[in-house]
């Protein structure tokens, strides 16, 4: 499943069903669903415009629901008039400066938005993980292996990110194994490269 990371409060506000149209400079093929992933930067100029949609807790750098893109249309004054319609606050000039309009239906909130570090896109090593635990409910990963460039060769050490999201997950996968060098099949344990973790030493583990 593919992850769209959008600055807050935007992405609350694709979430409470006040906007659904995601604009970006590129056309997508793609249709499915999409994870909504609140990144940390903040539109401060559209906080204060509009204060009255937005609630008083707004997470940031967590992953919120899921939505389905099923369009991605592209602008033109037909259908900036048709969002002025809709809904002139949340759609305004700014709005436009963007070729295309992503429109997300089906929007699932998450009981439980889900830690999540990342920027326009997440590593597949995150998406993986997300995904399992979005469609099991399961946490508990057992191996990793992740290639780069030219499987399977070039496998590699997750970034920082994934290790922390990893742990995080789930505390027993400190004995992940994560293949480093498909040629030697060397394994290391997740604990090994997340030494001194925080939450251990926060809470005497």
């Amino acid at each position: 499943m593919k992850v769209l990371t959008i600055k807050q409060p935007w992405a609350t506000l694709i979430m409470q069903g006040y906007k659904r149209f995601e604009f970006r400079s590129w056309q997508t093929k793609y249709r499915g669903d999409l994870l909504i992933h609140a990144g940390k930067g903040i539109d401060k100029e559209a906080m204060k415009r509009l204060a009255k949609y937005i609630p008083e807790n707004m997470p940031t750098g967590k992953i919120l629901g899921k939505v389905t893109l099923v369009d991605c249309v592209k602008m033109s004054p037909e259908f900036k008039e048709m969002l002025l319609r809709e809904n002139e606050d949340i759609y305004t000039d700014s709005s436009f400066k963007e070729n295309y309009g992503w429109q997300l239906e089906s929007v699932e909130v998450f009981d439980e938005p889900i830690e999540a570090k990342g920027k326009l896109n997440l590593c597949a090593e995150r998406v993986a993980a997300l995904n399992m635990y979005i469609n099991t409910g399961k946490t508990k990963i057992r191996r990793l292996i992740a290639f780069r460039d030219n499987p399977p060769h070039n496998g590699g050490m997750p970034c920082g990110a994934c290790r922390e999201l990893l742990m995080q997950l789930n505390r027993d996968n400190r004995d992940m194994g994560i293949l480093i060098d498909y040629e030697s099949r060397k394994v290391v344990k997740l604990s090994e490269v997340l030494l001194n973790w925080w939450w251990d030493k926060r809470y005497n583990v």
